[in-house]
């Protein structure tokens, strides 16, 4: 049975192999935010090594469209090279720089019960070493820094791409 929710957080978490768009390398850094009664972002740098070769800024929005009293969910995606402007290449270095200065900590106890609201989160890496991290709203307080660092990137990163998507990403109020 074809289930096309399923099909959409397929294409939410690998953007390198969203189907109209030329296949990328697995994304050396990925964010993504997940609002539970908006449209999902995720934000994607693919390269085959951090400054070297192409560089390459993918943003997938997964959301619902109404269409008349049908509701149905597409997902839209757009990229930009990011390797030939001196000003991106520098924009991307310092990102990796931020992100790289951070400190968490690899356990948090769960917090108590939240409903709706947003769930965020970066992973980065290959192969060879792998780190992901996922959060609920601003996060518990150890994650307060990188939650900062998330949507000031966001942000960076969704200016430097054209808004044509049917309901653009906008930080959650």
């Amino acid at each position: 049975m074809h289930d096309p929710i399923a099909e959409h957080q397929s294409t939410f978490d690998a953007p390198h192999r969203y189907p109209s768009l030329v296949r990328r390398p697995t994304a050396l850094v990925r964010l993504w935010s997940q609002p539970a009664f908006e449209s999902w972002a995720s934000w994607s740098i693919h390269a085959r090594a951090p400054h070297v070769g192409e560089v390459w800024l993918r943003r997938v929005t997964v959301g619902p469209v109404v269409d008349g009293d049908q509701a149905r969910t597409l997902s839209f995606a757009t990229e930009l090279r990011l390797d030939h402007e001196p000003s991106t290449q520098n924009l991307l270095a310092e990102l990796l720089d931020q992100l790289q200065g951070l400190t968490v900590p690899v356990y948090v106890p769960p917090p108590g019960l939240g409903l709706d609201g947003v769930t965020h989160g970066v992973e980065s890496g290959t192969y060879m070493v792998r780190s992901a991290l996922r959060w609920w709203g601003d996060g518990p307080e150890p994650f307060s820094e990188l939650s900062a660092w998330h949507r000031s990137t966001c942000a960076r990163l969704d200016a430097l791409l054209p808004q044509w998507s049917a309901q653009p990403w906008r930080e959650p109020s």
